[in-house]
């Protein structure tokens, strides 16, 4: 396989799914990346797949992703299932412990999260509704 060519489609380019496209692909997971727009997702996603684009979600969003083979926008409704001040989604990876859970934005005109101080966390906003807030904590905390 060569992807070394003199003429490239910049608007299309070719990304299989072998070689090394498809490794980069596999890896790029581990790093907090989804291929954006995979094929036989069209219904979900409205494009139609593009295996060259990919898209930063964080870590370990993108691997939830995967292993439950969800595009982005059935990732966002999955998550909706996991409410603040309800039921978490716990993810176990050797020692450490991360905890997904989902704040909509329009539940409230203020709301108040607590969170420890010495733990890590992010929260990113869905783009839709709400904010997915991801913590990251040791297992013996």
């Amino acid at each position: 396989m060569r992807l070394n060519k003199n003429d490239i489609d910049f608007i299309c380019p070719d990304f299989p799914y072998e070689g090394v496209c498809q490794r980069f692909r596999k890896e790029v997971v581990k790093y907090g990346f989804i291929e954006r727009y995979p094929e036989g997702k069209e219904n979900i996603t409205k494009i139609a797949p593009e295996p060259w684009h990919f898209r930063y979600v964080g870590f370990p969003h993108s691997e939830i992703m995967r292993d439950k083979n969800l595009a982005l926008e059935e990732y966002v409704d999955y998550i909706r299932g996991f409410v603040y001040r309800k039921k978490h989604l716990r993810i176990q990876k050797g020692t450490q412990e991360m905890e997904v859970f989902y704040i909509s934005a329009g539940d409230e005109e203020e709301m108040t999260v607590t969170l420890p101080e010495y733990l890590v966390y992010q929260i990113s906003g869905n783009n839709v509704d709400g904010f997915i807030v991801t913590v990251w904590r040791r297992q013996h905390e």
